[in-house]
């Protein structure tokens, strides 16, 4: 019996002992000892948060209402409250203020029971000017960075290649230069800068003429158009409208300053892709040149005139009929088919005559070769024998029956000539 009311007495007197050391020591509780003495509308927050300027601070005294006061954060840091008078609380935590406060009180209260609670946060705004969705103010929150910041402000209304951008810091002034393209493709920390009360993102677009290439020649809209960042020449040339029917596309070159690249288009219109792995800079040209190489179908067929010779592939004398919209038949004018004649200019280069059958019925004059060919045979009979390839600069021609067909001649002759200007 004895023994345990002396180790009662020894905890009694043990708990007396810890009890002064918490009263000399200005120990706080971190909660209100009822919940009717916490402020209902507090914010919870992490003990290690700093208070700011503009915060709302609620300081009570257990037992004192006189001692519970509602104060501001003043722009200066400080607050002002019985017995303390002006403390500066800004970057100070909630533990730290509750200590100053117990120290005041000390001479006139025994063991007080204080409680600190921000009861309304500062609002904390920063801002973003240039092409977002939503330019202006934005709230911020805790550990925003800039991506959050744009994306509050609704986004880039442009391409990140296409704006520059400064994050002038909200306390000290300074412009931080951002580079937009690395901040999205990279998003580190080093590009990703965290965020504070008062910064300001300045977005301003780039110089036109520092981000376009020139589009020139047989496209359909020539001029100007805005560089893709991959330097994609299928996408420079479908913002151009693409190339006209009369587009060389495997003569096209790439000016570049002083250097001038060529560039085969031809896989533009056959897969989509060009061949080679050529990329277009800022202040590149493009050119397109006109496709010179022709041919001409003369006579009696429904479209005579020059035709664009394929820069891949031959022209045979069927692919050409076709192409004139076939021979003339009723109406008043027949065609002469079994008297059609392809004339071929000796000054066209040597392979303008490649492909051609010798034979008897090749006729020459000066520069100019005549080759009779029988198309009623080749048309009705099927005689592929007879289908000749025709070349960059040859003329066909297909007379009448009409007793002055001779007209037709004179045009067929006429052409030849133009044709092989084209060609020099």
């Amino acid at each position: 019996m004895r023994s345990v009311r002396s180790k009662n007495w020894t905890l009694l007197c043990f708990g007396m002992v810890f009890s002064v050391l918490l009263s000399v020591s200005g120990y706080v509780p971190a909660v209100a000892d009822s919940p009717e003495d916490t402020p209902k509308a507090s914010i919870a927050l992490m003990p290690a948060y700093q208070v700011e300027t503009d915060d709302v601070l609620e300081i009570s005294v257990y037992g004192h209402d006189d001692l519970t006061k509602t104060v501001t954060v003043l722009p200066d840091g400080t607050i002002s409250y019985p017995i303390l008078g002006e403390l500066h609380v800004a970057g100070l935590t909630l533990a730290n203020i509750k200590r100053h406060v117990v120290l005041a009180m000390k001479d006139l209260l025994v063991d007080p029971f204080v409680t600190v609670a921000v009861v309304k946060r500062a609002t904390k705004i920063a801002s973003v000017l240039g092409p977002v969705s939503k330019p202006g103010e934005v709230e911020i929150k805790d550990g925003w960075h800039l991506l959050d910041l744009i994306a509050a402000a609704g986004g880039l209304t442009t391409r990140p290649e296409w704006v520059n951008a400064a994050l002038v810091r909200g306390a000290t002034g300074v412009s931080v230069p951002i580079d937009l393209i690395q901040l999205y493709l990279e998003t580190s920390p080093q590009n990703n800068i965290p965020i504070i009360a008062g910064d300001k993102l300045v977005l301003t677009d780039k110089d036109p003429a520092t981000l376009q290439v020139q589009v020139v020649g047989e496209v359909v809209k020539q001029g100007a158009v805005m560089l893709p960042d991959n330097g994609s020449i299928v996408a420079v040339l479908n913002a151009a409208g693409g190339p006209t029917p009369d587009a060389a596309l495997t003569q096209a070159s790439i000016v570049r300053g002083e250097q001038i690249i060529p560039v085969n288009l031809s896989g533009y219109t056959d897969s989509g892709k060009i061949v080679g792995d050529i990329r277009l800079q800022r202040g590149d040209t493009l050119v397109v040149p006109k496709n010179r190489r022709l041919f001409a179908v003369i006579g009696a067929v429904y479209r005579p005139g020059p035709q664009n010779y394929p820069e891949t592939g031959n022209v045979d004398v069927i692919d050409a009929v076709t192409r004139a919209g076939g021979v003339m038949a009723g109406g008043g004018v027949e065609a002469d088919m079994k008297n059609a004649t392809i004339i071929h200019n000796a000054s066209t280069s040597q392979d303008s005559k490649a492909g051609i059958s010798a034979t008897p019925q090749v006729k020459e004059t000066n520069s100019i070769t005549y080759e009779r060919i029988d198309l009623s045979q080749l048309l009705k009979k099927g005689n592929s024998e007879n289908n000749r390839i025709l070349r960059p600069g040859d003329v066909l021609f297909i007379p009448s029956k009409r007793a002055n067909s001779s007209l037709g001649w004179r045009e067929a002759l006429a052409v030849t000539p133009l044709l092989s200007a084209f060609l020099r």
